[in-house]
């Protein structure tokens, strides 16, 4: 490097030794001048003082380099920046300068800097627009899913409408009320299998409130029968679960199988109809 009489001494030089000790600052400030007008370097230095040096370096350099290209008559030959190109007014009344396009009209030279500029803007609304379709797509979609859920929700509570209620206790009360006094077994609890049971002949009785009105009616005749209350050969009694279990059971007290006949009448035997599975 050739010896110079001046050289740029920028603020960001000045700022990077400012809150330094004095004796760092003076330290890089001889490293400095001595670079820049005589270009060689101070043999020893502090590790603190050469690292601010090292960042400071290479824009002595850089402006060096200018100052080499500008004393032998600017840009090396071949070099397009060293063709003149004529200039256009801008927008903004700057003027810029103009270059040929392939088809040889000349189109105004717009800066590096700009058009990296331009297309990290665009490439940022790129993604800013990306970004909001994910968000509407994930909003859709959770409020789909919130729709469907909602949705299902009122279907359940639809369904749950429709299906009649069946009187599982109300069934439980008539029978411990009416059956229990006439010595006949009382019910104390509803497994799983006995609502079951009271589900299917609730629906073969014509519903909830059907039903009740003909349980009722099967259970009054239960208690005026002798023989479903014990008062025959094997002493044998009716039981809760033996009526709810088949639609013939309690269809054979209903239509009065096991009603009190009179023998001398010619009336039939209520023997003759019991179930074979009896409950001892």
């Amino acid at each position: 490097m050739k010896e110079n009489d001046a050289f740029i001494f920028y603020k960001s030089f000045y700022e990077a030794v400012e809150k330094l000790p004095p004796k760092y600052q003076l330290e890089i400030l001889k490293a400095v001048c001595l670079y820049a007008l005589r270009g060689t370097e101070t043999e020893k230095m502090s590790a603190t003082a050469f690292s601010v040096f090292a960042a400071i370096r290479p824009q002595i350099d850089a402006n060096e380099k200018k100052r080499e290209r500008k004393n032998n008559g600017g840009a090396p030959r071949g070099n397009t920046n060293a063709k003149k190109q004529p200039m256009v007014e801008s927008e903004n009344n700057s003027k810029q300068p103009m270059v040929e396009s392939e088809n040889n009209s000349k189109q105004p030279m717009v800066e590096l800097s700009e058009t990296k500029n331009n297309s990290n803007n665009n490439d940022n609304n790129n993604d800013n627009v990306k970004e909001k379709e994910k968000e509407n797509v994930n909003d859709n979609s959770n409020s789909n899913n919130n729709d469907n859920t909602i949705s299902n929700d009122f279907s359940a509570d639809a369904e749950k409408v429709k299906q009649p209620q069946i009187p599982y206790k109300q069934i439980l009360s008539l029978w411990n009320s009416i059956c229990a006094p006439a010595g006949i077994q009382s019910v104390k609890a509803l497994s799983d299998a006995r609502k079951e049971k009271i589900r299917i002949r609730i629906k073969e009785w014509g519903g909830p409130d059907a039903g009740l009105s003909k349980a009722e009616e099967i259970f009054r005749k239960i208690v005026a029968s002798d023989f479903l209350t014990g008062k025959n050969e094997k002493g044998w009694r009716v039981t809760f679960d033996w009526i709810f279990n088949s639609p013939e059971n309690w269809a054979k007290v209903y239509d009065g199988n096991y009603d009190n006949r009179d023998n001398k009448t010619g009336n039939r035997d209520p023997y003759k109809y019991a179930n074979d599975d009896w409950d001892f």
